[in-house]
């Protein structure tokens, strides 16, 4: 699955909705699994214009997806896997 602007949406907390609907993930579900305090707290994060890389990249990772950052020039052949690191729940 590749991110297109105009199928995900043009942020963050669009693209992990889609992807928690791929996956029939409810709020509820990452609240519990990511210790947040409940659906409504996910719901703010995903409501974010400005979501921290980490937050993204540890609720994708949550319902398994990764997040890849790959040179649009192709020439070079770079790809880089962002993996989550579970420090805290913030």
């Amino acid at each position: 699955m590749r991110y297109q602007r105009s199928k995900w949406g043009s942020n963050a907390g669009e693209l992990v909705k889609k992807a928690m609907k791929e996956r029939k993930y409810t709020q509820a579900m990452m609240a519990e699994r990511l210790g947040y305090g409940g659906p409504q707290s996910v719901s703010e994060r995903l409501k974010q214009n400005d979501m921290f890389v980490g937050v993204l990249v540890k609720m994708l990772d949550e319902i398994g997806f990764d997040v890849v950052i790959v040179d649009r020039r192709r020439s070079s052949g770079i790809e880089w896997k962002i993996a989550s690191i579970d420090t805290d729940k913030e």
